[in-house]
């Protein structure tokens, strides 16, 4: 008989994902219906795709996606009732709550306790640009999880670029988990 340690003894097993469960994480936003399909067609025809009439073209075509065409982002637009919006930047909060620079700081000062780090005043265009991503992100989506990226509408990034411009005009776009 072996008395000697086993660890892991008490830690709880990590449940398995049903097949059901992973398409209804995909089925956040309609990103994973482009999956296979060509879409370069979206970076040089809007009209096509942009239904809010404020998205620009983007450089991918993964980008060019307009706030109409998100579930999550059309149940906050009340889509189908009478107090629909044309545009998820006309929603009232979404001015508080991604572009407000005291919301945002609060937020980065938030992370930066969580994360350990420092904040660096004054916070550069980046950081705050960076962080109303993260916050559109978390008004529209709620928690995501650990490497789970959805796309955010051309309409909203242009938004954010114009009120948090990037020095030299050069900006990242949308990157895939690795």
């Amino acid at each position: 008989m072996n008395h000697g340690l086993q660890p892991y003894q008490l830690e709880p097993r990590r449940r398995r994902r049903r097949r059901r469960d992973v398409e209804e994480i995909e089925g956040l936003d309609n990103i994973v219906a482009h999956e296979g399909e060509d879409i370069e067609w979206r970076k040089v025809n809007k009209e096509e795709w942009c239904q809010c009439g404020r998205c620009e073209l983007m450089d991918t075509a993964v980008e060019c996606l307009c706030c109409r065409e998100i579930e999550n982002v059309r149940a906050k637009m009340n889509i189908g009732s009478e107090n629909e919006m044309a545009c998820i930047l006309d929603h009232f909060e979404f001015e508080f709550v991604c572009l407000h620079p005291a919301v945002i700081r609060t937020a980065l000062v938030a992370r930066t306790d969580i994360r350990r780090d420092s904040i660096v005043d004054p916070i550069p265009n980046e950081t705050f640009r960076l962080q109303a991503y993260r916050q559109f992100t978390y008004w529209v989506h709620d928690r995501l999880g650990k490497a789970v990226r959805r796309v955010i509408p051309a309409c909203v990034v242009n938004k954010i670029r114009k009120d948090f411009p990037s020095i030299d005009g050069n900006y990242v776009g949308f990157k895939e988990v690795e």
